[in-house]
C-alpha cells in the first residue's frame, strides 16, 4: 500500500508520461479486442464450406451465337457428352454458382398472407444437381427427369416442386424441419410444393444474411448465355477442365466466357476478407510492439530520473526484489487504469461497428482476453527496466547526490 501511495504522488508531479502510456494502452486494448473479434468472425466465414465438393468441381460459362443450339435436346446432348468423359463424375446446367457474386433470389412463406417466411437464393438446374454439387437428400426425394422444365428466359412457366436447404427448412418449420416436405409454400407469383430437403448449399453472395438459404428449382432457362457445373472424378479436375473445354471448342456456334474451379470462385470472393484478416493481424502486432516499446521507454526514463531515489532505498535496506516489485506495481497500476478506460472505449467502438457495419456484438470473453493480453504485454515489457533498476548500486546513487 505504501508503494501505491508513493506511486500516486509521483504521478501527480509528473503526469505526462503515465498519461501518454495510459492512452496508448487504451488504444491498444480497444483495437486488439475488436480486431480479434473481427478476425474470429472472418476466419469462421473463410472456413465455412459452401456445401459443394470444392476441390473437384468447376463451372463453364459460354455464349451461344447459334440460336439452333438453344433447345432442350442440345442441353441433354451436352450433358451426355460431358458425363461420358472418363474424368467426369456428374454435370448439370445451372444459373448461378455458390459465392460467385451474382444470381437471383425469391421468397418462400408458410402462410397465405406472406408474413411468415424469408428469401433464399434460387438455383435453376436439373435432377443431376444433387450429385454434381455433392448434396445429400435429408428428407423427401430428388427431382425426377420429368420434373425438369426447359423454358425460354422470360417464360412464366414454373415447376410444381422445389428442393430447399436444411437451414431454410429449419427457419420455416423450427419445431420440426422435416415437416416442410410435401408442404405447399407461397411465393411472390403463386404456390409451390417442397419435394425434398438437402443438407447444405451456400448462396452466390457470401456476405448475405441468408447465405445458407437455398432453393433449387427444376427449371433450365435456354438463354444465349448459360452455365454448366461439372464435378470431376477425385483429383482429376485439371484433366476434366481441359477435356470439357476441348469439347466445347469443337462445337461451332459457341464462345467460352470462363471456365473456373469452385476453389477459384471462393478465393476470389473471399480475397477481401482474407486481406482484412491479414491487415488486422499486422495491426495487432504493430500496436503490441508500440505498446511494448512505450512501456520500456517510459520505465527506463522513470528509472533514470529516479536513480537517486532508488539508490537511497537500496542504501536503506530495500532488496532487489522490492525494487522490482515497486516498478511492477507501478506498471500494473498504469495498465489497470488503461484497461478500465479501454473497456469503455472497446464497447463504444463495437456498438458503432454493429450499427454501421452489421458486425455481431462483442462477446464479453473477448474483454477477458484483452485484459490478459495487456497485462502480459505490460509485465513482460517492464521486467528488463525493473531488473536494471534493482541493480542500481547505492554507491552510484550516493555519488550523484
Amino acid at each position: 500500500m505504501r508503494d501505491i501511495a508513493n506511486i500516486v504522488k509521483i504521478f501527480k508531479k509528473k503526469m505526462i508520461g503515465p498519461l501518454l502510456l495510459i492512452f496508448q494502452i487504451v488504444i491498444t486494448f480497444t483495437v486488439i479486442v475488436n480486431a480479434t473479434h473481427i478476425i474470429s468472425n472472418k476466419t469462421q466465414l473463410l472456413n465455412t464450406p459452401t456445401g459443394a465438393d470444392q476441390k473437384n468441381t468447376f463451372y463453364i460459362s459460354f455464349y451461344s451465337t447459334d440460336k439452333d443450339l438453344l433447345n432442350e435436346n442440345q442441353v441433354k446432348l451436352d450433358m451426355q457428352k460431358i458425363t461420358s468423359l472418363n474424368t467426369v463424375l456428374s454435370a448439370a446446367p445451372i444459373n448461378a454458382i455458390p459465392m460467385i457474386g451474382n444470381g437471383t433470389f425469391d421468397s418462400l412463406y408458410t402462410d397465405v398472407d406472406k408474413t411468415l417466411g424469408d428469401s433464399g437464393a434460387i438455383y435453376y438446374t436439373n435432377n443431376a444437381a444433387v450429385k454434381t454439387l455433392d448434396m445429400e437428400i435429408l428428407a423427401g426425394e430428388n427431382f425426377s427427369e420429368q420434373d425438369v422444365l426447359y423454358v425460354k428466359p422470360n417464360s412464366e412457366q414454373w415447376p410444381d416442386s422445389i428442393i430447399i436447404t436444411k437451414a431454410f427448412a429449419e427457419f420455416l418449420y423450427p419445431d420440426d424441419w422435416r415437416q416442410v416436405v410435401s408442404k405447399l409454400l407461397y411465393t411472390n407469383v403463386g404456390t409451390i410444393r417442397v419435394k425434398g430437403v438437402v443438407d447444405k448449399m451456400q448462396a452466390p453472395w457470401y456476405y448475405w444474411r441468408n447465405v445458407e438459404f437455398g432453393i433449387f428449382e427444376p427449371r433450365v432457362a435456354l438463354s444465349e448465355e448459360m452455365k454448366y457445373v461439372v464435378r470431376a472424378e477425385k483429383d482429376q479436375i485439371n484433366s476434366a477442365m481441359s477435356q470439357v473445354e476441348a469439347l466445347f471448342l469443337k462445337t461451332s456456334g459457341r464462345i467460352i466466357n470462363k471456365i473456373e474451379t469452385f476453389d477459384e470462385v471462393r478465393n476470389h470472393a473471399l480475397s477481401t476478407e482474407q486481406g482484412t484478416v491479414s491487415i488486422l493481424k499486422s495491426l495487432i502486432i504493430i500496436l503490441s510492439l508500440i505498446t511494448v516499446f512505450g512501456i520500456i521507454g517510459q520505465s527506463s526514463y522513470s528509472i533514470n530520473a529516479r536513480k537517486k531515489q532508488i539508490g537511497t532505498r537500496r542504501a536503506l535496506g530495500a532488496s532487489k526484489l522490492q525494487i522490482i516489485q515497486y516498478f511492477l506495481t507501478e506498471n500494473i497500476l498504469i495498465s489497470t487504469i488503461g484497461i478500465l478506460l479501454g473497456m469503455i472505449s472497446c464497447i463504444v467502438l463495437n456498438l458503432v461497428l454493429v450499427d454501421n457495419f452489421s458486425l455481431p456484438r462483442l462477446p464479453f470473453h473477448y474483454l477477458g482476453f484483452g485484459v490478459f493480453a495487456i497485462y502480459l504485454i505490460s509485465l513482460l515489457s517492464v521486467l528488463y527496466p525493473a531488473y536494471k533498476a534493482a541493480n542500481i548500486s547505492p554507491a552510484i546513487a550516493t555519488r550523484e547526490m
